[in-house]
């Protein structure tokens, strides 16, 4: 018996190693062509600062050209479908957030699952949202939001730029966990709706770090709290959600690299060791700081799991709420 299972292990063994051979050798071998870097979002934005950063790095460490590609629309949808719809070959990548965890949950004509159809390379940042009120809100506190907004349902408003992002999944996750009824208007982009908290059009919003600094330092908004699970280093004096009076809460979000699904693993683990070296450098690990967000790494196995564990919490949330993809 012991020379039949032999003899049945040694071939499936020998397809193993020239399968690890096959992947070494196109592991030395990327890329030897420009690669399309997807921006699912229009030049200008905080996703396209965050890409082309990444961009000129990869492009200096593999001597070869990543040319950023905005492909806005959607709700980030032309961009991830682009990349879905490419070879399998690492020469097509996607740049993304959170967002696209809860993307099946909110659109109903999506033409495929993201956490299917594209797999993790790494997570370079991560990022979170701010909960910022009007001035003339009555609120200084998470708590006194709270209860304000438990007064008066239906009537403390806030703004998003659009059902997919993370300025309308961020209150989304707040009002089930607070048990509140926040007003949502909606805007074509977050740049509308920053605009109309801080002239007081909307009660509130949940702004990304960045733009959201000048404003509460201008005395023009008011910062209650942060949306992920530890405060940010570019608000240090601002608690998290959770710690001002919402145990549990978390929304962070981060900025990832995917790539089609039936990528080869070598070529994952390229990409995945060049975003470790790239948020290894000091000066790198500064302007995502200074940009609101913070320098981090993951290995595409890790990545994956944070990314379907956000995905099931939205989707208890939509079931909970009744929301449905439309």
């Amino acid at each position: 018996m012991s020379r039949i299972r032999h003899r049945s292990v040694l071939p499936a063994a020998l397809v193993l190693a020239a399968g690890c051979v096959a992947q070494a050798g196109i592991a030395q071998t990327y890329p030897t062509k420009p690669v399309r870097f997807i921006i699912a979002n229009s030049p200008g934005g905080s996703d396209d600062f965050h890409g082309r950063l990444m961009a000129t790095k990869f492009t200096e460490i593999f001597g070869q050209q990543f040319v950023v590609d905005n492909r806005a629309g959607g709700g980030g949808v032309i961009g991830q479908a682009t990349v879905v719809n490419a070879a399998a070959d690492g020469y097509t990548i996607l740049l993304a957030g959170r967002s696209i965890t809860a993307a099946r949950y909110l659109n109903a004509s999506l033409p495929f699952d993201p956490l299917k159809a594209l797999t993790p390379v790494g997570v370079f940042a991560n990022n979170q949202q701010v909960l910022v009120v009007h001035p003339s809100l009555k609120a200084n506190t998470v708590q006194e939001f709270i209860a304000l907004a438990r007064a008066q349902p239906g009537k403390v408003s806030f703004g998003s730029g659009g059902g997919g992002g993370l300025t309308y999944i961020a209150p989304l996750i707040f009002m089930h966990m607070t048990k509140t009824d926040l007003l949502y208007v909606p805007y074509k982009n977050v740049t509308q709706a920053y605009a109309d908290n801080v002239s007081g059009q909307v009660s509130c919003s949940f702004m990304s770090i960045a733009p959201a600094i000048t404003q509460v330092n201008a005395g023009r908004l008011r910062a209650l709290g942060v949306s992920g699970a530890a405060r940010s280093p570019a608000l240090p004096n601002v608690p998290t959600i959770a710690e001002a009076g919402v145990p549990g809460y978390e929304a962070g979000s981060w900025l990832s690299i995917l790539a089609p699904a039936a990528t080869p693993r070598a070529i994952i683990g390229t990409l995945n060791r060049a975003i470790e070296k790239i948020i290894a450098e000091p000066e790198i690990r500064e302007r995502l700081v200074k940009a609101g967000s913070e320098p981090v790494t993951s290995s595409p196995e890790a990545f994956a799991k944070r990314m379907a564990d956000a995905s099931d919490q939205f989707g208890r949330i939509a079931k909970t709420m009744g929301i449905k993809p439309q």
